[in-house]
Formats: structure tokens, sequence, C-alpha cells
């Protein structure tokens, strides 16, 4: 929760706004806080045991504080031992791997892919279902090449 806290405060502190219109004062002051959420995310991983949470709010903190790409694959690791199928984590790890942050799009691409191979429909969360975008037919599931999770209805 405070690691969680910190990251609302640095959010807030650097603001919705594009980078062209954020101040050097709003990067440093989001930065130290940012800096301050990963020592509280590591002070909770090591109180937390087999929970993914206090890895999957790091997540948070390696968009914000620039992780590289084997910083966070060591990251994903942990998340993974605790959780391979946490769909909140596999969201927000999607978005590390994108152009936009760190990655590229075959990146992103190829960890959808490894993801989406490493479960099945069986195994995803009651709470959600997999669903192909390759199909034609709405509902149908008879390839799947690429899915995306939706709550059932």
């Amino acid at each position: 929760m405070h690691a969680g806290a910190l990251i609302s405060v640095a959010a807030e502190i650097r603001g919705a706004k594009q980078a062209k219109y954020t101040t050097q004062e709003q990067f440093a002051g989001f930065h130290w806080m940012m800096a301050q959420a990963r020592v509280a995310c590591h002070e909770a991983q090591e109180l937390a045991g087999d929970d993914p949470c206090p890895y999957i709010a790091e997540i948070s903190c390696a968009l914000g504080l620039g992780y590289g790409h084997d910083d966070f694959r060591a990251l994903w690791a942990e998340i993974e031992k605790r959780d391979a199928h946490h769909l909140a984590a596999h969201t927000s790890a999607l978005q590390c791997w994108c152009r936009k942050w760190r990655g590229s799009h075959e990146l992103a691409e190829r960890f959808a892919r490894e993801a989406a191979a490493k479960g099945s429909p069986a195994g995803c969360s009651p709470s959600v279902r997999s669903t192909p975008r390759s199909s034609r037919r709405r509902g149908s599931r008879t390839s799947i090449r690429t899915c995306t999770t939706r709550a059932p209805r």
C-alpha cells in the first residue's frame, strides 16, 4: 500500500501533460518519488513471500525509472514465480515492452504470444475468458492467434 501511494504521488507530481509541457522540477520530483516507491516495493517484497503484489507494483517503477530489458525480465521472472497468469500484471508488463516505453512492437508481440502460449482458456481466471482477435465470427473460438480478455457476459 505504501509503494502504491508513493507511485500515485509521483504521478501527481509529474502531471498528465506531455513531456514538453512538464518542468524539470516536476521530472526531478517524479523521479525522486519513484525511487522512494521502488525502495518501498523492495521492502514489501522481503515480507511478501509468495504474494506477487509488491512485484506487480514495481512494474510502475520500471516504467517511471526506465528499467532496462534485463532488469525488467528479472522483475517479471519474480512475478511469474508467484502468479504466472495474473491478468493485471500481464497488462502492465505489456506496456513496458511497447515502443512508447523501452520496447518495440516486436518485443510487445513476442511477450503477448509467449504469455498466451503458457496459458490456456481453462487456466484463466474465472472472471475473464479468452477471445480470439483473428476470428471473423463474434464468439467463435476455432482459431486463436492472439487473444484479449473480457469480462463474462
